[in-house]
């Protein structure tokens, strides 16, 4: 198997932005109203809550997509032995340790090529709704720095731990894009639904708790050890295409994975307030 080439990847870039866009156009002027007349709730059918519903909904469903395509994606690329130690590919040269981490780093998996493709768009178009609704610059961050990871890889570089890190972990975004409409604290959600359906939101929230602690704060670390001993044991060698690329990859999984433990401190005050273990502050403000 051959990597496609440059051209077909800026296809395929531009017709998954076109298909994004499209698709969430089409939610805010369906699911909006749709969901308004379904749960007895008026104001999802709002201008501004539409653009919401469409935005959470597009994003549920491609990180739906990228989740399942993550899964298969893991055997493709051997099964999940090769994500939790520095197990050899199969044909790859076995002689050295730096080798054998070759053998994994550069190899091509079709799955991978096309979430780390699809994933180049993908934070695309998230940077570009970062900034115009104004998520924060941690979004921000996150953004650009998955879009470049993403980009590396295409080389390929690093693809046969792009099944975890870009699909199966984004099992806990899924939920969380929709349980982002129901954020009456931030801005970024309709505090209508969360005061209209808030046992919805508590599930919710119990659901992207546990999934989030589990891919993210246990299983990623465990899945950013195996990979950093392969890209240490490369990057000073002649078998790395780029000392830069390789260092790139370090420091932003430093990065990200330091952002999954600032979010779980905001998972765990979530929790706390809802379970009235601290203040939330809307007593005083009533």
């Amino acid at each position: 198997l051959t990597k496609p080439s440059f051209e077909h990847h800026v296809a395929v870039c531009c017709l998954v932005f076109v298909v994004l866009w499209v698709v969430e156009f089409a939610l805010r002027f369906t699911a909006g109203p749709a969901l308004a007349k379904l749960v007895g709730i008026p104001e999802l059918a709002g201008s501004k809550e539409k653009i919401l519903v469409g935005r959470s909904l597009m994003s549920f469903i491609f990180m739906c997509w990228c989740t399942y395509d993550g899964i298969y994606g893991v055997y493709e690329v051997g099964g999940w032995e090769y994500m939790w130690d520095q197990v050899p590919v199969v044909g790859g040269n076995t002689t050295t340790p730096a080798q054998i981490s070759a053998g994994r780093l550069y190899l091509y998996a079709p799955r991978a090529q096309r979430l780390a493709l699809f994933h180049v768009t993908w934070e695309v178009k998230n940077l570009m709704d970062s900034i115009i609704h104004g998520d924060g610059i941690i979004f921000v961050v996150h953004h650009i720095l998955t879009g470049v990871v993403a980009y590396l890889g295409l080389n390929p570089f690093m693809q046969i731990y792009a099944p975890f890190f870009l699909g199966v972990t984004e099992l806990s975004t899924a939920v969380l894009c929709v349980l982002a409409l129901f954020d009456d604290e931030r801005g970024m959600g309709i505090p209508a639904l969360a005061v209209g359906l808030p046992g919805v939101k508590a599930r919710l929230g119990e659901v992207f708790a546990v999934s989030f602690v589990a891919l993210r704060i246990v299983a990623w670390p465990l899945v950013s050890y195996v990979f950093i001993k392969d890209t240490l044991a490369v990057m000073d060698t002649e078998l790395c295409h780029s000392y830069e690329a390789a260092v790139f990859y370090l420091v932003s999984n430093v990065v990200l994975t330091t952002m999954q433990f600032i979010w779980l401190g905001e998972i765990i005050q979530a929790a706390l307030k809802q379970f009235g273990l601290i203040d939330d502050g809307k007593a005083k403000k009533a």
